[in-house]
Order: structure tokens, then C-alpha cells, then sequence
């Protein structure tokens, strides 16, 4: 395994994007140990959340138990790599929603073989995915009225965040590099007579000349996929124009030893854990999947973002992963380094 320390950077070059490989599935731990920090408080709240989830090909129900199916592999949010896409032509959903048979529900739910997301679509119908999602949107502290607002859902899978906010007022664009029939959106998007709009793109596409800036961007289960985060979070920033949320893999309780075990960070060395570094993952070396590339530690993490002109407000340890809440800051001589780097000064 190889790891680097992030410094504060003078100039760097440009990184050459890895071609995509072939990823394999990943699940998520069953219990999670949040810590919670805020930068508006003194001291974290710690509490334990449940997050059981269903693999099964049947519907799930508010009544089900939940401890009846469970995942054992650690990613809570699954969304896509920015690989890329040969068409990406949006797709505007239904504005209303039609009436259906209990029968017509559970065919259209059924009609899609591996659901990720768990969303009602229906009063106590729940579709059948491996992650309880749900449970994950209840940390973050995304506002309750987001009429006004635009909101860039990157990696959106199954679209679960997207309609949640819709929900809440904003108007989302949702992008993943699987076309909407590929996954769960369209039928989830179809049930909800939601107008989330959905576009099959690279996230190293996006850019405010062709897609706008936005009030939130969601960048969740991400950025670990990707062979340049720097750029991402770049692209991120460029687009962003309020508040950024981001979810990751991370190694401060997770670094990937040789035989394949986990450890803390801080076990190797108590001064690794304050240190910004990250570890990369040849191969398929992380859980068997090609697709991911590296993870940072917290500290890393947030010094990443606040390279990327990112303040962050608020972070939640999450076992081996963790979220971050960033608003957008200014700073012209970050910029322009930044601009530097990639050869655009």
C-alpha cells in the first residue's frame, strides 16, 4: 500500500485520468459510531446509529423487520465513478404523477434488478435497497426549505437525495455516468411524478458554461472512485456557489494493511491521524473493487477542501467513512494557484 502526505502546495501538475475498470459491488457496515462535529460547537456528539439493509429481490415494507436482511461490506453511499458516458442528453421526468395498481407498483419496482437506494414510492412502499438511506440523509443538516434553490446531485444512483430535496422546494439536476434506465431512477422518478432532471455525464464535464451554478452540490460515496479529486473538487467548487456536501471513504479507522485487515490510523502512529495524508489503492486492493483509487484521512480531507476554496462547517465520523458540509469561501490567491497548476494562467 502506498500513502502521501498532503502539504500546502506551491504548484502541482496535471494528473492523468486512469481509464475507468470494472467495479464490483460494495455494501456498508450494519452499525455506525458517529461522531459528530460542528465548528459552531465546543464538544462532539457521539450516538449510534442502526443502518440494517435489505438485499432481497421482495419490496420492503415500514413493518418489515429490519433485522431480517443485512450487508456486510462497508460503503453507505454508493454512487458512480465520473468515467465516461457516450450520451448525455437530460431527461426530464413526468410532473405528476400517475395512478397505479398495487400489481402495476410492485411490476415497475421488481422490473429493476438491483435497487441501491431506499425509496418510498408509494404510501408504505419501500424499494428493496441494499442501503438504508434514509438513515444516512438523517445526518446531514440540509435545509428544510430549499424553494428557490438549484441543487447538482453528482453520483446520483437510484436518486433518493435528489427527490428528498425536491421534496423540500429546490429544483435538482441529477447526474451519474448510468443512464436513468440503468438504475432505479427512471421507475423511482416515474412512481414520485418527480421533475428531477436526469443527465448521464462525467463529472469531469461539468462546468458552469454548460450546466449552471448551484446553491448545494452533493458529491456523496465519490470522490474515492476518482483518479484526480483535486480536479473533482475544483469542478465542485467552480459549480458551487453556496454549500457542498461531501461523503467518503476514509482510513483514519480503516487504513488497508498489506494482509488485507483494517486498523485505526492513529495505532501506527498517534501523529498520522492529524497528519493530511492519503492511501492510495492499486488495483483492486479495497474490497475487491477496481474502481477504487484512494482515501484520505479526515485531516487530509478538509485540507483538500480548503485548497478547493471549501470552508468546513460541520463533520461527521462514520466508522470507516465520513461526511463533510462545506460553504464556499473566497480566496484569490488559492485561485489562482489553483488556475496555475492546470495550466490556465
Amino acid at each position: 500500500m502506498l500513502f502521501f502526505a498532503a502539504f500546502p502546495r506551491v504548484s502541482h501538475g496535471y494528473n492523468t485520468l486512469r481509464q475507468h475498470k470494472k467495479r464490483a459491488p460494495t455494501g456498508h457496515f450494519k452499525y455506525l459510531d458517529v461522531i459528530v462535529s460542528d465548528s459552531r460547537s465546543t464538544s462532539p456528539l457521539r450516538s449510534v446509529v442502526s443502518a440494517s439493509a435489505s438485499s432481497g429481490s421482495g419490496l420492503v415494507r415500514r413493518c418489515a423487520d429490519p433485522e431480517a436482511n443485512t450487508s456486510s461490506t462497508p460503503n453507505p453511499f454508493r454512487t458512480n465513478p465520473g468515467n465516461t458516458c457516450p450520451d448525455d442528453a437530460p431527461v426530464r421526468q413526468r410532473t405528476m404523477a400517475m395512478v397505479y395498481t398495487q400489481e402495476e407498483i410492485e411490476a415497475k419496482i421488481q422490473s429493476v434488478p438491483n435497487w441501491y437506494h431506499r425509496i418510498e414510492v408509494a404510501p408504505s412502499v419501500v424499494t428493496p435497497g441494499i442501503n438504508d438511506t434514509p438513515t444516512y440523509f438523517g445526518l446531514f443538516k440540509f435545509p428544510e426549505n430549499c424553494e428557490g434553490m438549484r441543487v447538482l446531485d453528482i453520483g446520483t444512483r437510484d436518486g433518493y437525495f435528489a427527490f428528498e430535496l425536491e421534496k423540500r422546494g429546490a429544483e435538482v439536476l441529477a447526474v451519474d455516468y448510468f443512464p436513468a434506465a440503468k438504475t432505479g431512477f427512471a421507475v423511482a422518478a416515474e412512481l414520485l411524478g418527480s421533475k428531477v432532471t436526469h443527465q448521464q455525464a462525467n463529472i469531469y464535464d461539468i462546468s458552469p458554461a454548460k450546466h449552471g451554478t448551484f446553491d448545494i452540490v452533493l458529491m456523496l460515496g465519490l470522490i474515492y472512485h476518482l483518479p484526480d479529486p483535486m480536479l473533482a473538487l475544483d469542478i465542485c467548487r467552480k459549480v458551487c456557489r453556496g454549500n457542498l456536501y461531501l461523503e467518503t471513504q476514509v482510513i483514519d479507522r480503516a487504513f488497508l494493511m498489506k494482509d488485507g485487515s483494517f486498523v485505526d490510523l492513529a495505532s501506527l502512529n498517534p501523529e498520522l491521524a492529524a497528519a493530511p495524508i492519503m492511501q492510495f489503492y492499486p488495483g483492486d486492493s479495497l474490497n475487491k473493487d477496481f474502481t477504487n483509487y484512494w482515501a484520505p484521512n479526515e485531516a487530509c480531507m478538509q485540507r483538500m477542501l480548503e485548497e478547493n476554496r471549501f470552508a468546513v462547517t460541520r463533520t461527521v465520523s462514520n466508522g470507516p467513512r465520513a461526511l463533510f458540509e462545506c460553504a464556499v469561501i473566497q480566496d484569490a490567491q488559492l485561485e489562482r494557484f489553483n488556475k496555475l497548476s492546470r495550466g490556465l494562467v
